[in-house]
């Protein structure tokens, strides 16, 4: 059970980051730079292509981050602890939901 627990904070670790990496990356904050920049990509994948790349959406969308972290931050914890792989799998089905559920509520209360 303790297993489960870690990864569902490991999962609310991984929506913070998220919201907090698609807030800085926007217009008037501190890396917006690198929000231009990955605009232009995205806007010049988008003549040549007809789509956007998948790496741009990725990182832009506040939405589209939390899985990839809860992957790799889940991966960090069963390489490292080895729980038994039915908490581990649970654990992992928890860390996406509460990545998600995190991330929902953020995205509802901020005024943008």
């Amino acid at each position: 059970m303790k297993d489960i627990i870690n990864l569902f904070i490991l999962g609310c670790f991984a929506g913070m980051i998220s919201v907090f990496w698609t807030r800085i990356i926007g217009p008037h904050m501190i890396f917006a730079k690198v929000g231009k920049l990955i605009n232009k990509v995205s806007n010049r994948s988008l003549l040549m292509f007809k789509r956007e790349r998948w790496w741009v959406q990725v990182l832009t969308c506040v939405f589209c981050l939390p899985p990839y972290l809860c992957v790799i931050f889940s991966a960090f914890y069963i390489i490292e602890y080895s729980p038994h792989w039915t908490y581990a799998f649970i654990g992992v089905l928890a860390s996406l939901g509460g990545a998600n559920y995190l991330v929902e509520l953020i995205y509802a209360l901020r005024n943008e």
